[in-house]
Parts: C-alpha cells; sequence; structure tokens
C-alpha cells in the first residue's frame, strides 16, 4: 500500500543512494510529499554523500555507509503522527473552511476582481456594499470603506461578508464584456459557499452531486482568469477532496477552526499566570483539562483499562 511514509521512506533512499538534490526534488513533486522533521536530515545526508563521491567511493557502498550513519543517529528522523496507529494524515485531516476556502478561493476571486475595478468606480462599489450590509444582512455599516482601502490586507470576517454580497455588486461595476468571467467566477464562489455553510444534510446523494458540480465550476474558472493560480495554489487542488471529507466527517462547516479563536484571551491568561518557564506546556496543559472536561459534559465516554467511564446523569442534566 503507498502511504506517505513510504513515500518519505523512499525519498530518503534515493538521497542515501547520492543521488542529486534535484532527483529528490523531482520524487517529491511526483509524490507530492514532504516532511519538514525530515528536511534537516535529508541536507546532512545529501551533503554525507557528497563528501563520499569525492573518495571514489561505489554507490552500494555508499548506501550501505549512509544506511548504517542514520540509523546510528538520535533524536526524530521522520513526522511522529506518520506512526500513530489508525491515523492516515492524508484522509485524517478534513477540509478546513476558513483557510482553505475564505482566506484562500474568496480572496484568490476577490483580488482578481478588484484589479478589474476602475479606480473612479471604487465609491460606487463602497456604497453598494454598505447598502448591502444594512438593508440585507443586518450587519455593522462602514466596514466596505475598509474593504476597499485595504482590499489587500483582510480578515476572515470580510471575507464572508464579501462572499454574500459582492457577486450582485459587481454587475454594472466591471463595464468589459470581458469581466463577465469575473462576474461568473465570483458567482459560483459564492453558490458553492452557500453549500459549504451547510450545518444539516438530508439528502446526501443530492447534495454531493451539487458540491462536485458547483466545486468544477469554479476551478474552470479559475483556471479560465489565472492558470497559475491552478497550477501553483493547492488550496485550489483541495476542492476536488471536499466531497470525499465530507462523506467522510459530515458538513464542512463542522470542522471549522476559526471558532478556537475566542480562546485567545485564555491562552493570553495562562501565558501571563503560568510560572514563566514553560509557557507553550502550561497553555498546553489547561488546554487538555478544559477539553476533557468538555468531552465529558457533552456526554462523552472515555475506555480505561477499569472500564467505559462518563459523567453521571447529574452532570448531563446541567
Amino acid at each position: 500500500m503507498h502511504t506517505i511514509k513510504t513515500s518519505l521512506e523512499q525519498q530518503l533512499d534515493l538521497a542515501m543512494q547520492g543521488s542529486s538534490v534535484d532527483a529528490v526534488k523531482k520524487l517529491q513533486s511526483q509524490t507530492g510529499t514532504k516532511d519538514f522533521f525530515m528536511n534537516d536530515w535529508m541536507t546532512k545526508i545529501l551533503l554525507q554523500t557528497k563528501k563520499l563521491k569525492t573518495k571514489k567511493k561505489e554507490k552500494d557502498e555508499i548506501h550501505r555507509i549512509m544506511r548504517d550513519w542514520f540509523a546510528q543517529q538520535p533524536g526524530l528522523k521522520m513526522n511522529p503522527l506518520l506512526d500513530v496507529a489508525g491515523l492516515d494524515l492524508a484522509y485524517d485531516m478534513p477540509f478546513e473552511l476558513l483557510h482553505t476556502y475564505s482566506l484562500g478561493i474568496m480572496k484568490y476571486g476577490w483580488r482578481h476582481g478588484v484589479s478589474r475595478i476602475p479606480k473612479n468606480h471604487g465609491d460606487i462599489l463602497v456604497a453598494k456594499l454598505d447598502s448591502a450590509a444594512k438593508h440585507c444582512l443586518d450587519a455593522d455599516k462602514g466596514d466596505a470603506s475598509y474593504i476597499w482601502q485595504y482590499s489587500h490586507a483582510l480578515n476572515g470576517q470580510h471575507y464572508r461578508f464579501l462572499l454574500q454580497c459582492l457577486p450582485l455588486q459587481l454587475f454594472g461595476i466591471l463595464p468589459k464584456a470581458k469581466d463577465r468571467v469575473t462576474c461568473q467566477l465570483m458567482l459560483a464562489i459564492a453558490a458553492l459557499g452557500t453549500h459549504l455553510w451547510f450545518p444539516v444534510i438530508k439528502n446526501v446523494d443530492k447534495y454531493t452531486d451539487d458540491l462536485e458540480i458547483l466545486t468544477a465550476n469554479v476551478q474552470d474558472l479559475l483556471n479560465e482568469i489565472c492558470l497559475d493560480i491552478i497550477m501553483k495554489k493547492p488550496k485550489v487542488h483541495y476542492l476536488s477532496h471536499i466531497v470525499q471529507d465530507m462523506i467522510r466527517f459530515g458538513p464542512v462547516i463542522h470542522q471549522a477552526t476559526e471558532r478556537h479563536e475566542k480562546f485567545n484571551s485564555v491562552i493570553h491568561g495562562c501565558t501571563i499566570h503560568g510560572n514563566g518557564q514553560a509557557n507553550s506546556h502550561d497553555v498546553a496543559a489547561w488546554f487538555a483539562h478544559a477539553g476533557t472536561c468538555a468531552h465529558l459534559v457533552t456526554g462523552g465516554l472515555f475506555a480505561t483499562e477499569m472500564g467505559i467511564w462518563k459523567a453521571s446523569n447529574n452532570i448531563l442534566e446541567l
């Protein structure tokens, strides 16, 4: 079975044979795998094999020497998560809305759209966005001016706002016929976004069919406006895995991580009131205890050597 770990082991083996840096990078590109834990080791191995080559060592001898040397080295040599039983990093990492869609796909569409808007039409767009925020979304008025002025420094909240308003507001602002593709792209991104922020799926078959079509529409239009986005931005490729992740983990919105940002003040408090010796350890320990409590009070179970543990009914009724 071809796994991430076997791909990384192939890269190590290739480096130990005395292959060039370009050969290793080519294998990484072919398999799509790279481990930052292994990068330093890879550099050391390539340096050692280069020295052995200058001593006129044969390829098989270089391979044997490097395997023995590598086996004797202490410390982590590969991501320890790859050795966790039952964990497959390729399948167990769900699609993440904030960084992949809002700060990824939506950002690409927005920046392309901004580049096409004439400067003298900026005030018109601001007025339209303010009107949409006030009358359609019941949102705070005033963000539109900030969004236009700092169009390349927006956060996830701004992009979610644009996801709901921008497609309709672009019509009439982009006058050229060739800019029609930009409007179509924003409509496609908005249509896919409405399906991703979907808390309950009642008809899975229809939902997956719609998701596949909407995803393909976004990828096709991104390809039409700029081929480099398809070639260089992995987040566009991640869209291809949405259906698979949805079937495996449920609605994508349930995997959203931006809700954890509300704990920033807790992290700050742990850092301030900790012993100052290991702040990251204090924060991790606090969150481990808090996560345990949250798991129990929401009805979660813990399997131990003494049996299955859970919170009492009195706790669950609180």
